[in-house]
């Protein structure tokens, strides 16, 4: 018999039970645009997670957040008249 049931691959989770969802292959928080791993098992390319299991995973990713970019009031290299 083939379950036709779709589960998050994180918990288990059903469609029945919460919101379900193919994860992003990417992810951008402030300057960093971070490549989510994707555990499908399987010949697919994105893994199906529900919403609880994806903020979860949110939150490591801005937990490990250290942005790259300098953010500065200052216009470099101009002249005033130019």
């Amino acid at each position: 018999m083939i379950d036709n049931i779709m589960r998050c691959e994180s918990c288990g989770a059903t469609h029945h039970e919460r919101i379900l969802f193919e994860k992003p292959k990417r992810i951008v928080f402030r300057s960093d645009s971070t490549i989510l791993e994707q555990n499908t098992g399987d010949q697919r390319e994105q893994e199906n997670i529900c919403t609880n299991c994806f903020l979860k995973e949110v939150e490591k990713v801005a937990a490990a957040h250290k942005t790259r970019a300098t953010i500065s009031s200052r216009t470099y290299g101009l002249t005033k008249g130019e």
